[in-house]
């Protein structure tokens, strides 16, 4: 949801919100002013007026009959300075106060303090109420402002953009170089992907723990343990790199209009790590299976202090967690909706391609390096691993890929299926709410909290470069 927050004149900032697509053409507007002096004490505190696309304004409306029409959406909503200091004496209207805080588009004549105003009433509500029973909406809100008189709805925003380098950019958390209202989308889409970055690391830093204390204990049950250099091999060299590397990967140009998850322990991040990590012990099981087929191969029996490192089950797991580790790595880099996808991020791309080589290398390679500092054993009798189940070993890992790949991808669509179950399941049921906003869909989940109009560049079409008057303001 966009609107204009201005100290300009109404009908000025309405002209511009028409230009700039926050107001659509065609449709009238109600514009809210402060009621004229010497009217009764229960009179509307509002002037209430609907100016028409022809330039025409009808002052002889009443609340009853405009006001479900702004709720709808039949009407777009307009505020003076005035008119909100007038809904915020108490007592308290909500009938009045609902239409401007959710459908109010364009604030104009606005003091800094009504802008400061303006934002806590959309975000958290009033801190300084001198009554109860003022109402709020506990949207998450961003506010442009190019001057000192904006410094108040700056701070009290959730998210504050100063877009001048003078008084503003003191009060706001972040100045924008490009003194352009546009900067807020770069704002939103950083965020989204760094959120999306942090959940992607967590699930691979937690996965790759589960991998590795699963091959743990299933060298334990062979009284056996991994070597120290294997074990340096895979935290420093894989998994560090790994996971510093998957935040480099940039956000889209176009921002989506699905929001991400906002907790780490959601059900689509847990349902996907737990896809995952049965996959892992899946293979892992498989990978030792194998080796029963060596005409060659007995058993290792290690001893009771876990001394033993050398031996072909050690091997077999140290290569395949190498593998796994990889596999996470594209798996929980995924882009789309809110990052680049993969290849645009160049260093961690580089890096598996290495890691990848250096696994080639330590499965089919049998020399110093692989015997004495990785302890993997050879290839001949009684305890090696001949070429042809290395090679078997690699195809289970491209095997695992490809499975990891479906479980991550029906992990995804599955829940996007139950959502959309959810969603149809609600709009049956929405007739028999008495509220007229949610009956008609327009504060839906879905619809709440959208920062840009249908017509915008972070949906991919055309807005007039047109800049806002100034102390102009998005929220």
């Amino acid at each position: 949801r966009t609107a204009m927050v201005t100290g300009d004149h109404v009908r000025t900032a309405v002209s511009v919100a028409h230009q700039c697509n926050i107001l659509l053409e065609g449709r009238p507007v109600l514009l809210m002013d402060a009621a004229p002096a010497g009217q009764p004490a229960d009179a509307c505190p509002v002037a209430l007026s609907v100016l028409y696309p022809d330039g025409s304004v009808n002052a002889s409306v009443t609340r009853a009959a405009v006001l479900p029409q702004v709720m709808m959406g039949e009407l777009e909503c307009a505020v003076t300075g005035k008119g909100f200091d007038a809904l915020l004496l108490p007592p308290y209207e909500p009938e009045l106060l609902q239409p401007m805080l959710r459908r109010g588009t364009v604030f104009a004549r606005m003091s800094p303090d009504n802008k400061r105003d303006l934002m806590e009433l959309l975000g958290s509500g009033l801190q300084t109420a001198a009554a109860p029973g003022c109402p709020k909406l506990g949207l998450h809100v961003g506010f442009c402002g190019d001057g000192a008189n904006d410094c108040g709805a700056l701070k009290a925003a959730h998210v504050g953009v100063s877009l001048c380098e003078a008084e503003a950019s003191v009060a706001a958390p972040m100045t924008s170089r490009q003194q352009s209202i546009t900067s807020m989308i770069s704002v939103v889409a950083e965020g989204r992907c760094a959120l999306l970055a942090t959940y992607q690391i967590f699930q691979f830093i937690v996965a790759y723990a589960m991998a590795q204390a699963f091959a743990v204990n299933l060298m334990y049950t062979h009284g056996l343990q991994l070597g120290n250099y294997q074990f340096l091999i895979q935290d420093l060299f894989y998994v560090t790199i790994l996971a510093a590397l998957m935040g480099y990967t940039k956000p889209r140009k176009e921002l989506a209009r699905a929001k991400p998850v906002g907790r780490v322990l959601s059900l689509p991040l847990i349902v996907s790590l737990l896809l995952q990590i049965a996959v892992i012990v899946v293979f892992q099981l498989i990978a030792l299976g194998a080796m029963h087929r060596i005409p060659w191969y007995k058993p290792t029996i290690g001893t009771p202090d876990l001394r033993t490192y050398k031996a072909p089950e050690t091997t077999v797991i140290y290569l395949i967690n190498l593998g796994q580790f990889v596999i996470l790595g594209v798996i929980f880099n995924k882009g789309y909706p809110h990052r680049q996808p993969l290849w645009t991020n160049i260093g961690m791309v580089v890096a598996m391609v290495l890691q990848v080589l250096f696994l080639i290398y330590s499965l089919f390679s049998v020399d110093v390096f692989t015997t004495k500092v990785q302890t993997m054993v050879g290839r001949s009798p009684p305890d090696g691993l001949p070429t042809a189940f290395r090679a078997g070993l690699l195809v289970i890992l491209v095997v695992h890929a490809a499975v990891s790949l479906l479980a991550e991808l029906g992990s995804t669509y599955g829940l996007r299926l139950i959502e959309k179950a959810k969603s149809s399941g609600w709009l049956q049921r929405r007739g028999r709410t008495t509220d007229p906003v949610l009956r008609q869909g327009l504060l839906h989940p879905m619809h709440i909290g959208m920062p840009l109009p249908k017509q915008s560049p972070a949906n991919g079409l055309h807005v007039p470069s047109l800049q806002p008057p100034s102390g102009a303001a998005l929220l």
